[in-house]
C-alpha cells in the first residue's frame, strides 16, 4: 500500500460519523475497481471481501451500500426520499 492511498483512506475515514464493515460476495479486486480511492477493501474467503465505508448519516450509509451494489429501488419504495437525496449528492460531487 503506497503512502498516497493510505493517507487518502485515513482522511476519508476520519470524516465519517458512522462507519460499517460490510462483507460483500464478490472478489476484492472487482469491488475495489468500482469504489472511489480511500475506501478500504480487504480480501476475504471464497471470493468475498470486506469493505469499510462511512457516512455522516446512517440512512445515507444504507442507501449508498444498496445503490453501490445494485439494489432494485422499486422493491424499497420506503427509501424514495433517501434515494433522491443520494442522487442529488452524487451529481454535485
Amino acid at each position: 500500500e503506497d503512502v498516497t492511498t493510505r493517507l487518502a483512506s485515513g482522511l476519508a475515514q476520519a470524516t465519517w460519523a458512522y462507519r460499517a464493515r460490510v462483507v460483500v460476495n464478490a472478489p476484492a479486486t472487482e469491488i475495489a475497481a468500482r469504489l472511489p480511492a480511500g475506501i478500504t477493501v480487504e480480501p476475504g474467503e471464497d471470493d468475498t471481501c470486506v469493505v469499510e465505508v462511512g457516512s455522516d448519516d446512517p440512512s445515507m450509509l444504507t442507501v449508498y451500500l444498496a445503490f453501490r451494489w445494485g439494489c432494485d429501488r422499486r422493491r424499497y419504495r420506503q427509501w424514495d426520499e433517501e434515494w433522491a437525496d443520494f442522487d442529488r449528492r452524487s451529481r454535485s460531487a
